[in-house]
């Protein structure tokens, strides 16, 4: 993970400088934003897909071309929180649990642990 921030309560005018080139979901004024960026750029697409399964965000934008890949989230903030822990730990989890215990408080470090046991468990070889 290159880059993870979370946006709270964006301002009408950042949304439209989000937004002007989307034709999909769109960040509205007053959500949360969670950008992420990570090498390589494939696993936008596979912490996105998580995030959507594990939290009521909409996929703004996921940028898969390149080095790096973006990851941009809106929705109420504690949805835009589980999604940008879940996204985290996804790409963290399986290579460092102590980089994601210091950034998480206790709960949601619980959550995300028994979300990603039981899709272990449901697929072994993930």
């Amino acid at each position: 993970i290159l880059a993870s921030k979370i946006v709270d309560r964006v301002d009408g005018h950042h949304a439209f400088l989000v937004n002007r080139s989307k034709s999909g979901n769109m960040l509205l004024p007053g959500e949360s934003l969670y950008i992420m960026e990570m090498t390589s750029s494939s696993y936008a697409l596979l912490a996105a897909n998580e995030a959507e399964k594990n939290a009521n965000v909409k996929l703004v934008d996921c940028r898969f071309m390149g080095a790096a890949g973006r990851l941009y989230l809106a929705g109420s903030e504690s949805d835009v929180r589980t999604a940008a822990a879940v996204a985290e730990a996804t790409l963290v989890l399986p290579l460092d649990l102590d980089a994601l215990t210091d950034r998480a408080d206790q709960v949601l470090v619980a959550r995300v642990a028994k979300i990603l046991f039981h899709h272990r468990s449901l697929n072994p070889t993930a």
